[in-house]
């Protein structure tokens, strides 16, 4: 579309530079006024690429710092059905008796993802994980173990209530090692003043968790632990983990600085922004990481640009006009002159320049031409006749008093002396023919 617009722009031109002047003036008023049009177009274009990428990672950041927080208040959430759970009478007599306690109808009250039940020895009584559209299912023991093995179990079971976001990794059954990060909260059941057991309830920090994120902040949402790939709302967890591997995360590991970073992800750019997670300690324990696809940088530009555009072609169009109009006062005794050359040359030898009756025409209305009985040309005045200032003075010599307006005499006398110079040559170019000019 930009093509053909410069193609029909530069047409346009060429057409207007062998037309006429006035569309001389005009057509190079448009092509200085484009010139500068594209410089700053250009460089606008730059600026407004640069900010808009700039805007998009401090978007996403903002969005990862408020993922982040919220994470956190996970854990305080969790907190008080942990309390309550562990207050209940149930749970008191299962851990007095250190028999097994089905505590998943807790899910049906809360969107908790797994309860356990610990007793004061640290030995998991029971382990449930709440899984989606289906019956809820015994936690696998390696992620119970390790979840028992935090430091929130162990303050709980010193009679301490607590809760913290954490990484805990497991394997299951012949799947590797995997790592996640979990919000766990843990309130101790006592019985008498003494602590008897923990209840621990938390959630999963996983892809139905980032799915969320993702329908918030239209980012793409990937949680990393160490080296790992926890989870992603990507397709390919390997395709994405083979992709930042390439990036420094130690500032963001050891001093928790969120990073900012335009990655190439499956062979298209997106721009990055990673968000450490942390304990309640502040140590950092994993990254949250938002990417979006720079096509939609892009496509936002793409509009900028394009609304500028159109802007600019409205602004040229009414520059033109303007340049048009204003053309026609400044090229009007240029085109007066042409068009009297033209009939001088047609052979009408009484054409005259026109124009308006103001200090320069009462000046030069002498240069009008019209025959002479010779057959050149001549000083026109009102009657046909020389005008009397123009007539050469009588006296000997030939020579006139200097007067007011002497060198604009001298320059139409020289011009007439050239007119009258060509047609001589004519006649004798021509066998005698006089009467035009050649152009």
């Amino acid at each position: 579309m930009r093509a053909l617009g410069a193609l029909l722009l530069a047409r346009w031109l060429w057409t207007s530079i062998v037309q006429s002047v006035r569309l001389r003036f005009v057509a190079a008023f448009v092509a200085v006024l484009t010139i500068a049009v594209l410089i700053v177009s250009a460089a606008l274009n730059v600026v407004i690429g640069n900010t808009l990428q700039t805007n998009e990672l401090n978007r996403l950041l903002e969005a990862g710092s408020a993922r982040e927080a919220s994470i956190q208040n996970l854990g305080e959430g969790a907190l008080v059905p942990a309390q309550i759970t562990a207050s209940s009478s149930a749970v008191v007599d299962a851990l007095q008796k250190e028999q097994r306690l089905d505590l998943s109808g807790i899910f049906k009250l809360l969107p908790l993802d797994f309860v356990m039940l610990v007793d004061h020895n640290g030995k998991a009584l029971s382990a449930k994980e709440n899984v989606p559209g289906r019956a809820a299912r015994d936690l696998p023991v390696s992620e119970s173990i390790g979840i028992v093995g935090q430091g929130v179990v162990q303050q709980a079971r010193q009679g301490f209530p607590g809760q913290t976001a954490l990484s805990v990794s497991f394997a299951s059954g012949k799947s590797p090692v995997q790592s996640q990060i979990l919000v766990v909260a843990a309130s101790p059941a006592k019985q008498a003043g003494r602590v008897i057991g923990v209840v621990v309830v938390g959630y999963r920090i996983d892809r139905s968790f980032l799915l969320l994120v993702r329908q918030d902040t239209v980012a793409d949402a990937t949680i990393l632990v160490g080296d790992q790939v926890s989870s992603t709302t990507f397709r390919s967890a390997a395709t994405v983990s083979q992709a930042f591997s390439h990036i420094d995360f130690a500032s963001a590991r050891e001093i928790g600085t969120p990073l900012q970073r335009i990655v190439t992800i499956g062979g298209s750019q997106y721009v990055s922004a990673f968000v450490p997670v942390k304990a309640n300690d502040g140590t950092v324990i994993g990254l949250l990481g938002l990417s979006r696809k720079s096509t939609t940088l892009a496509d936002a530009q793409r509009n900028i640009t394009r609304t500028l555009f159109l802007i600019t072609l409205a602004v040229v169009l009414i520059a033109a006009l303007l340049a048009w109009l204003s053309g026609g006062r400044v090229t009007k005794p240029i085109r007066s002159l042409t068009s009297a050359a033209r009939q001088l040359r047609a052979g009408q030898l009484t054409a005259r320049t026109g124009g308006r009756p103001d200090r320069h025409r009462r000046r030069g209305h002498g240069c009008d031409v019209q025959p002479s009985g010779r057959g050149d040309l001549a000083p026109a005045g009102a009657n046909g006749r020389a005008p009397a200032d123009r007539r050469r003075d009588a006296r000997p010599g030939g020579h006139r008093p200097h007067a007011r307006g002497g060198s604009d005499d001298r320059r139409c006398d020289g011009g007439h002396a050239i007119a009258r110079g060509r047609l001589a040559a004519r006649r004798r170019d021509d066998g005698g023919t006089a009467g035009r000019f050649e152009r």
